[in-house]
C-alpha cells in the first residue's frame, strides 16, 4: 500500500511538473532572472529586493489608496503583465539565448513550485482529515490559530505587517541558499536547550554550603 501511494504521489507531482513547464514556457527568462535575484547570486541583489519592496510600500503609504482601489491596482497590474510579458520578452532576449544552465535553473524553478503546490495540497488533505477524525482539536486549532492572527492584526499597523511578512517571504530563499537560515535556526534551538537543560539540572548541594 504505501508503495502504491508512493508511485501514485509521484506520477502526480510529475503531471504536476509537466504541467507548470508548460503553462510557465512564455515566463522562463523572467523566473530565471527573479529566481536569481531571490537566491542572491550577486551580493547586491539583497539591498535590490528591499529597496524595490519598500518603495512599493511608500508609495501605498504616501497615497493611501482604498482597499477596492489597492485590490484593483493589483489586479490591472497582474493583468498587464500576464498579456504583455509573453509577446515583449521573445522580441528583447530573442529566442537563440536560452542556455543550458538557464534549462537547468528554469527546471529547479519549476520542481519548486510544484513541491510547493504539492505541500500545500498536503497540508489540506491533512487539515480536512483532522476534522474528520478529530473535530474537537480541529476546532481549538483553527480557533487559537485565527485568534492569534486577529490579535497580531489589531496590535501591529496592518501596512508594515504585510511590508515584514513580504520581506521576510523575498529574503528566506536567499538565507537558505546562503546557509544563514540554518545557522541562525541551530544557533536559536541550541540557546533554547540550553536553557532548559540549565533548569533542569539539580542544584549543587556543595555550593549552597560553601
Amino acid at each position: 500500500m504505501e508503495k502504491t501511494a508512493t508511485s501514485t504521489a509521484s506520477v502526480q507531482e510529475g503531471h504536476t511538473v509537466k504541467m507548470l513547464r508548460r503553462q510557465l514556457e512564455s515566463w522562463r527568462e523572467v523566473l530565471v532572472v527573479l529566481h536569481s535575484l531571490l537566491v542572491w547570486d550577486k551580493p547586491f541583489y539583497p539591498a535590490i529586493t528591499a529597496s524595490s519592496v519598500s518603495i512599493a510600500f511608500l508609495l501605498v503609504w504616501y497615497l493611501d489608496p482604498s482597499v477596492l482601489t489597492l485590490v484593483s491596482l493589483a489586479g490591472l497590474t497582474i493583468t498587464l503583465a500576464d498579456f504583455l510579458v509573453p509577446q515583449v520578452v521573445p522580441l528583447v532576449v530573442g529566442g537563440h539565448s536560452w542556455t543550458g544552465e538557464q534549462e537547468r535553473r528554469y527546471e529547479v524553478i519549476v520542481n519548486s513550485i510544484a513541491s510547493a503546490m504539492d505541500c500545500f495540497a498536503s497540508s489540506m488533505a491533512s487539515l480536512t482529515s483532522l476534522k474528520a477524525s478529530r473535530p474537537k482539536i480541529y476546532f481549538f486549532t483553527v480557533t487559537i490559530t485565527l485568534l492569534t492572527t486577529a490579535w497580531l492584526g489589531s496590535s501591529f499597523n496592518n501596512l508594515f505587517l504585510t511590508y515584514f511578512i513580504m520581506m521576510v517571504v523575498l529574503m528566506l530563499p536567499g538565507l537558505h541558499k546562503r546557509g544563514l537560515l540554518h545557522k541562525s535556526t541551530a544557533g536559536l534551538l541550541s540557546r533554547v536547550s540550553g536553557l532548559m537543560n540549565s533548569k533542569a539540572a539539580p542544584a549543587d548541594p556543595h555550593a549552597k554550603l560553601q
